[in-house]
């Protein structure tokens, strides 16, 4: 049995709340550095939540098993979460900016 803690959907799903509701008080405030790091973390967790809901998941998975899984990379969890496609069209639509590396619009 692992001493780790048993991380369910719910679990990233409040952190992701928590996180964004910090990003939007950080920004308000116009602490630009501190307000992305929030949200990209709001991004990371509602990810993990979604992979998990995607495979009807009820707690994280072992890193030995599923060691992709325990990054940060975004570009990876959203293609994991089934959501990088719509991303990349939604990005493309939105901004002047391009695309990030290793995502495009099928």
């Amino acid at each position: 049995m692992s001493d780790r803690p048993v991380i369910t959907p719910q679990h990233w799903l409040e952190q992701a709340l928590q996180d964004r509701q910090v990003a939007r008080v950080l920004a308000a405030k116009a602490l630009w550095a501190h307000a992305f790091h929030h949200a990209g973390f709001a991004i990371e967790r509602a990810l993990k939540y979604r992979i998990m809901r995607r495979h009807g998941w009820n707690a994280w998975p072992d890193r030995l098993r599923y060691r992709d899984l325990y990054t940060h990379d975004l570009i990876l969890l959203a293609r994991e979460a089934s959501v990088a496609d719509q991303l990349a069209r939604e990005i493309e639509a939105q901004s002047d900016l391009g695309l990030p590396q290793g995502l495009e619009v099928p």
